[in-house]
């Protein structure tokens, strides 16, 4: 059932985020996946329920993965586009080995639920201020304000200056 949501979602909710933005898809399934949680623990009363929660937790992972990796292509030089995707695989594929040693030698799940809603929460609280939205996204909403702060602060942590940026803003404008 997992692997039926990350279909799901990676297929019809993915996409969604040109839609609503990339950071608020992020966070809504954030939350989802929270409630997921929760449901799979504390609200399964019976295996169609429970089954029903895992669905609904494998539905909010294909945004997850697939939006964050786009947003950090997107926000970092091409040049770090490597490593910082293969370090996203190394976390994710530690993360899955932590889980099934937790598994193998604990054999039970709610410390490992607890602390996927803990671990979860907490990254998108201490993060959600530092990401800006997708440039992209802004650009094709036409809120080049916004646009404008969001690539200054994405050209600001990559050491660019800022008025770089602004004059490559102007080149897009005047082309589109």
């Amino acid at each position: 059932m997992l692997l039926a949501g990350f279909f799901v979602g990676s297929v019809f909710f993915v996409r969604l985020g040109d839609f609503i933005g990339r950071r608020l898809l992020i966070l809504v399934s954030t939350l989802i996946s929270t409630f997921a949680l929760v449901g799979c623990q504390w609200f399964s009363s019976t295996v169609l329920s429970l089954l029903f929660f895992i669905f609904l937790f494998g539905i909010t992972i294909g945004p997850r993965c697939f939006l964050s990796y786009v947003l950090v292509l997107e926000m970092t030089p091409k040049v770090h586009h490597n490593k910082y995707c293969i370090l996203a695989m190394f976390v994710d594929a530690l993360c899955m080995v932590m889980l099934g040693s937790y598994f193998y030698f604990v054999k039970t799940m709610t410390g490992a639920i607890v602390s996927l809603i803990c671990i979860q929460v907490c990254l998108l609280g201490a993060i959600w201020g530092f990401v800006p939205e997708s440039p992209r996204f802004l650009y094709e909403k036409g809120k080049i304000e916004e646009f404008k702060k969001s690539l200054i602060m994405i050209a600001r942590v990559n050491g660019k200056q800022a008025t770089e940026v602004i004059a490559c803003v102007e080149q897009v404008r005047n082309l589109g």
